[in-house]
């Protein structure tokens, strides 16, 4: 093998090992991100769902799922294009009041 073959070899080999480092502490950052979003996410439905009668921790974790099932498909939806703010209303503005109505919702029709 050439020196410049040598060379070409540890160069991969130093790029995959830096693109595995950075996968991996992306990977850890979105882990830690969506634990955080979530978190957040079940501290609000707990807090509507402390005004449902009779509510449990098995319907906040029900009523968590939706909600995040709702986040994740709006923003899946925003990703492709396939809603997007109307007018002058803000993007967050947009995100906060689907979701609140969408959690109340929720919370409102109690359980199945």
């Amino acid at each position: 093998m050439t020196d410049r073959e040598t060379r070409a070899k540890a160069a991969r080999y130093h790029h995959g090992d830096l693109r595995n480092a950075l996968l991996r502490a992306t990977e850890a950052l979105l882990a830690e991100a969506a634990a955080a979003s979530y978190g957040l996410l079940r501290s609000h439905v707990a807090a509507v769902a402390a005004f449902v009668p009779g509510a449990d921790e098995a319907l906040e974790e029900l009523i968590g799922a939706a909600a995040w099932s709702l986040a994740r498909g709006l923003a899946m939806l925003m990703v492709d294009g396939a809603i997007a703010p109307p007018g002058d209303v803000d993007l967050d503005d947009l995100v906060d009041d689907v979701l609140r109505r969408g959690v109340a919702g929720m919370a409102g029709m109690g359980r199945p």
